[in-house]
C-alpha cells in the first residue's frame, strides 16, 4: 500500500519590497532601504549559519561532510570523492558547457566562504571591464567604496601575524614575486585578527591559521555580509527575513506587480510550502547565476515576455584560475596560514591581472605545495539558454573567453615557479571553474547603471549578473557592494515615490476592482463632479469587494447607504496630496457605520477589517521611522462615533453614511490612525 501523502500547502503573501539573495548585493540594498524607513522582506535559499569563538558551525576540509553542499549527494570540491545524504549546505556547483560555477548558498551569500579578498580596483581597469560605468568611477571612488571598506573593516594583515610559523608560504609567495615581474601587496581583508593571534597563542581552535576557510569560518572571525550589513538592516525593526525560501520563478502581473513563486523548503530539499509573494518592487541579487537563471526563464516562459534581449548575455568567470605551485625551495612547512592576504601585479600588463597566494589546507610531511590564483579582465563570452526539460537556464562558456588572459597568466605563473623553484600545475586546464560568476542581465542593454530593468518599472538587479564578465583584475565583492550603495541610493531619492504611489497597492485594488480611479482623477477639477465620481466608483467597489470577498464582507456591503470611498494613496516621503473639494461640507457626518473587524482571508491574506479606535478622527499622524505629517482634515460637531479600515492592498475603505459630502483621505500602508496605530 502506497504512502499518503498530505498536499504542499500554498499560501499569498503581498509585500512593499523585496530583495532576493543576501551576498554583497542583497545585503547593502537590504541595509539601505530599511535605514530608509522601507519595510522589506528578504528571501534567502540558503540557512542562517551562527558562529563563535570555538564553533563546530561548518565543514571542514579535513572532515567534509554534506554541510558543505547545497542539496547534493557528492562533495563540489574536485577530487574529493565523497558521498552523503543532500543537505541544504553552503556551496552549489553549476555546472556548464565550457565552465563550472561555484557559488554560495547561505545567509550572508558567498561572504560566508571566500577568502575575503576586498580589493578595489584601479580607474583603468575598472573601465576596461565596464566602460559603460567608466564615469562613475569618480563618485564610487570618493564614497561607495570607502563605505564598503568601513563596514566590513577591512584590514591587511599586521606584521606579527605574517611573521608567524603558518605564514611561511605568504613570506614565500613575497619573496619571489619581484623576481617574477609581479609588484607584490598585502591584500585588505574583513578579518578581526585578534581571532587569528588567539588561535596562534592557542586559544582558539584553528581554522585561519590552517587556510580550513573554504566553507566559512567556524571561530567568528571573519565580519561576512550576515554580521555586517544584515545585523544593521535587522536592528533596524524593518526587515524580516525568511531563509529556506527558494524562488523558482518570478512574473508580473496584469496590474503591473511583481509575483515571486517559492519553495518553501526543509534541510534536505522537501518542499514544505508553496508560497506566491505580490510585490511593488523586486531586488534580484541571487548572483549572477541565480539572477540571470530566473530571468532567462522568466523571458522564455513568457512571465515577463519584455525583458531586454540582452537577459542571458554577457557573462563572464573574472578570468579565474587555480594552479598548484609544488616543490618549492623554501620551507613552507605542513600548515599555511590564511585567508589569502598577499599578491601580485605588474601594472605595465596590456591585460590587467592579479595574482594571489591562498594557503592550502594541510598538507602530508614532505610534500610542498601552496594554491596560486590568477583573475583579470575577459570577454564577457559567456550566454544562458532555456532548458526546457530542466526548467532551468544552462549555461555556456566559450573557451576563447579568455584565452589571452590565462596565457598572460600562465607566463607570470611560470615566472613565479622559475625564481621561487618548482613548477606550476593548472588545476583548471581540463575542467575550467570559477568561484566569481558575474554578468547573464548587463549594463547598458539589460539594465541601466543603476541596475532598473529596462521597460519593468519596480525590478532591479543590483548584484553580480550586472557586471559584464570581470571587475578590474579584482575579485568581485567590493566592486558589487560598492555598486550596489550607489545604486540603491539613487533608487530611494528616485524610485521610491514612483512604486509608493502610483504602483501603490491601493491604487491597484482601485483599478482591479472597478477601473474608475482615473475617470475620478480627471474629473477631480471641477468639485460636484469629482464628489459625484467618487460616489460612483465607491458604489462599484463595494459591490465587487462583496462579490470577491463574501464570507468577509457581507455584513459591512450590505448597508443600503453604504458606499465606499477609495483613498488615493499618497507618496511615500511623507508629503500627502490633499484633496478636497472648493466648498467646504456645510455638515460632517454624524456617524460612519459600523462594521465587524473581518477576519484575514486565509487564501491570500490580502483582505482584512480592523477596527479603529471611536471617537473624533481628527487627523493622521505619524507614520514608524518618518516624522509627523500634516492633519488631512478636521470634523466639527457631531463627532465620527466609529470608524473601519477595510486594509489588505493598503486600501482604505470608509463606509459612511452620506458620502457626497464626506471628505477625500490619503492613506498608507502602516501609518498611525487617530492615535492608535495600525500595522497592516
Amino acid at each position: 500500500m502506497s504512502e499518503i501523502t498530505e498536499p504542499v500547502p500554498h499560501t499569498i503573501h503581498r509585500e512593499r519590497a523585496v530583495v532576493v539573495g543576501s551576498g554583497y548585493g542583497g545585503g547593502v540594498t537590504a541595509l539601505r532601504l530599511t535605514e530608509a524607513g522601507f519595510p522589506t522582506l528578504l528571501l534567502e535559499r540558503g540557512m542562517r549559519w551562527e558562529t563563535g569563538p570555538d564553533a563546530t558551525t561548518f565543514a571542514r576540509f579535513s572532515t567534509m561532510d554534506n554541510r558543505s553542499a547545497w542539496l547534493t549527494d557528492h562533495s563540489v570540491i574536485r577530487n574529493i570523492d565523497k558521498t552523503w545524504a543532500p543537505y541544504t549546505g553552503v556551496l552549489e556547483e553549476v555546472v556548464g558547457d565550457g565552465m563550472t560555477a561555484t557559488c554560495g548558498a547561505a545567509l550572508g551569500g558567498g561572504s560566508l566562504m571566500y577568502h575575503g579578498m576586498t580589493l578595489q580596483p584601479s580607474r583603468e581597469d575598472f573601465a576596461a571591464s565596464m566602460p559603460l560605468a567608466a564615469h562613475l568611477y569618480d563618485e564610487l571612488d570618493a564614497w561607495a567604496y570607502p563605505t564598503v571598506a568601513r563596514m566590513l573593516g577591512v584590514s591587511t594583515v599586521p606584521d606579527d601575524v605574517l611573521a608567524s610559523d603558518p605564514y611561511a608560504s605568504s613570506r614565500a609567495f613575497l619573496d619571489a614575486a619581484p623576481d617574477a615581474g609581479l609588484e607584490p601587496f598585502h591584500v585588505p581583508l574583513p578579518v578581526d585578527w585578534e581571532y587569528v593571534r588567539g588561535e596562534l597563542d592557542g586559544r582558539y581552535e584553528p581554522t585561519y591559521t590552517t587556510s580550513d576557510i573554504a566553507f566559512g569560518v567556524n571561530n567568528g572571525g571573519k565580519k561576512s555580509i550576515d554580521v555586517t550589513y544584515l545585523r544593521a538592516a535587522e536592528e533596524t525593526g524593518n526587515l524580516r527575513i525568511e531563509t529556506l525560501h527558494v524562488v523558482r520563478d518570478l512574473a508580473r502581473n496584469g496590474e503591473g506587480l511583481w509575483e515571486l513563486y517559492i519553495d518553501r523548503i526543509d534541510t534536505d530539499g522537501t518542499v514544505l510550502e508553496h508560497k506566491t509573494i505580490v510585490a511593488d518592487a523586486v531586488f534580484l541579487n541571487a548572483g549572477s547565476t541565480g539572477t540571470t537563471r530566473l530571468l532567462v526563464k522568466a523571458k522564455t516562459k513568457g512571465l515577463v515576455p519584455d525583458l531586454p534581449d540582452a537577459v542571458g548575455t554577457q557573462w563572464g568567470n573574472n578570468g579565474d584560475r587555480i594552479y598548484a605551485w609544488i616543490g618549492m625551495d623554501a620551507d613552507i612547512g605542513t600548515v599555511q596560514g590564511g585567508p589569502a592576504c598577499v599578491g601580485g601585479r605588474d601594472t605595465d600588463s596590456p591585460i590587467p591581472f592579479t595574482v594571489i597566494h591562498a594557503g592550502s589546507p594541510e598538507q602530508p610531511p614532505g610534500i610542498k605545495m601552496m594554491t596560486v590564483v590568477g583573475f583579470g579582465v575577459v570577454d564577457a563570452a559567456g550566454n544562458w539558454t532555456y532548458d526546457k526539460a530542466d526548467d532551468d537556464a544552462h549555461l555556456t562558456w566559450p573557451a576563447s573567453g579568455d584565452a589571452e588572459l590565462q596565457a598572460v597568466i600562465a607566463g607570470y605563473m611560470n615566472r613565479l615557479a622559475e625564481a621561487g623553484g618548482g613548477m606550476m600545475v593548472d588545476t583548471d586546464a581540463k575542467a575550467p571553474g570559477t568561484w566569481h560568476a558575474l554578468g547573464g542581465v548587463p549594463m547598458g542593454d539589460a539594465v541601466d547603471l543603476y541596475g532598473r530593468v529596462h521597460g519593468n518599472p519596480g525590478l532591479y538587479v543590483l548584484d553580480g549578473a550586472r557586471i559584464p564578465g570581470s571587475t578590474g583584475a579584482c575579485n568581485p565583492s567590493m566592486t558589487i557592494a560598492a555598486l550596489a550603495e550607489h545604486s540603491i541610493a539613487e533608487i530611494i531619492r528616485t524610485d521610491l515615490s514612483t512604486w509608493s504611489d502610483s504602483r501603490s497597492p491601493a491604487r491597484h485594488l482601485a483599478e482591479r476592482a472597478t477601473g474608475v480611479i482615473s475617470a475620478w482623477q480627471a474629473a477631480r477639477s471641477v468639485p460636484r463632479r469629482r464628489a459625484r465620481a467618487a460616489v460612483s466608483a465607491g458604489r462599484q467597489v463595494a459591490t465587487r469587494l462583496k462579490r470577491e470577498h463574501p464570507a468577509h464582507q457581507a455584513d459591512a456591503m450590505s448597508r443600503p447607504a453604504a458606499t465606499m470611498l477609495i483613498a488615493k494613496v499618497a507618496s511615500s516621503n511623507c508629503r500627502w496630496r490633499q484633496r478636497r473639494t472648493s466648498r467646504a461640507p456645510t455638515k460632517a457626518p454624524s456617524s460612519i457605520a459600523g462594521t465587524r473587524q473581518a477576519s484575514r482571508s486565509n487564501e491570500d491574506q490580502l483582505m482584512r477589517s480592523r477596527e479603529v479606535l471611536s471617537g473624533t478622527l481628527s487627523r493622521l499622524t505619524t507614520r514608524k521611522n518618518h516624522a509627523p505629517v500634516p492633519s488631512i482634515w478636521s470634523i466639527g460637531s457631531p463627532a465620527m462615533t466609529r470608524y473601519s479600515a477595510i486594509t489588505g492592498p493598503a486600501a482604505l475603505a470608509v463606509i459612511v453614511a452620506n458620502p457626497a459630502t464626506a471628505p477625500m483621505a490619503a492613506v498608507q500602508t502602516g501609518w498611525t490612525v487617530g492615535g492608535s496605530r495600525r500595522s497592516w
